[in-house]
């Protein structure tokens, strides 16, 4: 985690160092521990995380909102009469891409098993600078981070562009618009529209829905005809490491959200 800027340690003399760091501002102080885990088949994993839990209440929002359920079978209903194929994909350690933007530091006591392994010194402190594991602030992090990106990606596909944009009723679906962009930008001449007659012509055209998006914590749902939507994921996997996308494919089936997905004849 010190490697990739999630933490900084500080340890003997140096914990000085860590409070000229953290300044005036306030500061939260939890403990850590150690998650050990065994994946299919032999993989042994061990994981250093905030006990979130053991920190006080604080004013900030920590809100992170979820697709909601019927949302998702909506979303779904759509993809089935648009005749869409759909991809699901997570990014791995997804909280770790996310700065930390609080009004407070963030220190952690290191796990006290990680002493005893030898792979930290005694009485060693994280200062945290990115969403971490078992911390509070950690879900609204990365989902901010998340929808920061995807309001600002591009999307070109057959020299056309596509934008996602954010659901007003659900802000974990975006719909994959078709942006009028010939009419909108200046041609090869120079000549462009001016800008009251280009904002008509958005106004009166208006976007193209070419696909769905849903969003649920670090997982990722793309509905949309079949080489759109791997080039969106292929687009969000420059940008984060995820898993291989899984395809929805005929008598098969993939799980989103707690939902089995299952792809039969007729729909």
């Amino acid at each position: 985690m010190e490697a990739k800027g999630v933490i900084w340690r500080y340890w003997g003399e140096n914990i000085e160092k860590m409070w000229l760091e953290v300044g005036e501002n306030d500061y939260v102080f939890i403990p850590g521990k150690g998650v050990f885990t065994i994946k299919p088949p032999d993989i042994l994993k061990a994981r250093g995380v905030a006990c979130g839990n053991h920190a006080a209440d604080t004013a900030v929002d920590l809100f992170a909102s979820g697709v909601e359920a019927i949302t998702h079978r909506l979303c779904l209903a759509l993809a089935v009469q648009q005749d869409w194929d759909i991809f699901s994909t997570d990014v791995g350690a997804a909280f770790l891409y996310a700065d930390l933007k609080l009004p407070y530091a963030v220190i952690v006591q290191a796990p006290q098993v990680f002493v005893e392994a030898g792979i930290c010194h005694e009485g060693v402190l994280w200062l945290v600078k990115k969403a971490t594991y078992g911390l509070r602030e950690s879900p609204r992090a990365w989902s901010d981070h998340r929808d920061m990106y995807l309001r600002y990606l591009q999307v070109v596909y057959k020299k056309m562009l596509y934008r996602l944009v954010q659901s007003k009723t659900d802000p974990a679906v975006w719909m994959l618009s078709k942006r009028p962009s010939s009419l909108l930008v200046k041609s090869k001449v120079g000549f462009a529209w001016p800008k009251q007659v280009r904002v008509l012509i958005y106004q009166f055209v208006g976007d193209e829905t070419a696909g769905l998006l849903i969003t649920y914590v670090d997982d990722l749902l793309m509905m949309a005809e079949t080489n759109l939507a791997s080039h969106v994921i292929e687009l969000v996997r420059d940008k984060w490491k995820c898993t291989a996308p899984s395809i929805l494919s005929r008598d098969g089936s993939l799980t989103f959200c707690s939902t089995r997905i299952t792809k039969v004849a007729g729909g």
